[in-house]
């Protein structure tokens, strides 16, 4: 298996122009913070390979109700996550006085990146099922649930759904055609009830 990381890690630089961090770390070494982050303060500021699966909350059916693919969630292990917050403020200036009031009128969302393969281990066939999985989630215009450690400590209270805004399937060389590159946008999503009177 260790082969397969060294090609992806080059594959990866080539692609993506930077050369993701490998955590090797024994069975009973801790890695995990509180808030179940499989991260350390050492790895702050570089990528890292961090495995992340999209899970379909029962919503990817046909028009007949029957399942669209053969599996209910993607697990990605070769892929590198990022994210990125922002807050809406509303600044008032006042009369005679120097700077503004500031008002947090709400969180905003979460930008999240993720880089990294699809790869059939078991056919080394071209990756058809999963490209067309995060197709079809892309297309479906349904939040899903996105699972990472990364991601988990910002989006936990609000159930991890992201909707996807964009996704890319970048150019393979080299004959591998059983690894696709892809990188993809996603923005956080939250669930709000409407009452009507």
């Amino acid at each position: 298996m260790s082969w397969i990381v060294t090609d992806l890690q080059r594959l990866y630089e080539q692609t993506f122009y930077s050369k993701p961090y490998v955590i090797n770390s024994k069975p009973s070494e801790d890695v995990r913070t509180n808030r179940a982050s499989a991260l350390k303060e050492q790895y702050n500021g570089k990528e890292v390979w961090l495995p992340c699966e999209f899970s379909e909350l029962g919503r990817i059916t046909n028009e007949n109700g029957e399942r669209v693919f053969g599996f209910s969630s993607l697990k990605l292990p070769y892929a590198t996550v990022s994210i990125e917050g922002s807050n809406n403020w509303i600044e008032t200036p006042l009369n005679g006085r120097a700077g503004t009031v500031k008002e947090l009128y709400n969180t905003g969302d979460y930008n999240i990146s993720v880089k990294g393969f699809l790869i059939d281990e078991a056919n080394r066939l071209w990756p058809e099922d999963q490209i067309n999985y995060l197709r079809h989630i892309k297309e479906s215009g349904v939040a899903v649930s996105f699972n990472n450690a990364l991601t988990d400590i910002f989006l936990i209270d609000i159930g991890n759904l992201v909707v996807v805004k964009k996704l890319t399937l970048h150019e393979v060389t080299g004959g591998r055609i059983h690894v696709r590159p892809f990188t993809m946008e996603l923005v956080s999503d939250n669930i709000y009830n409407l009452i009507v009177d």
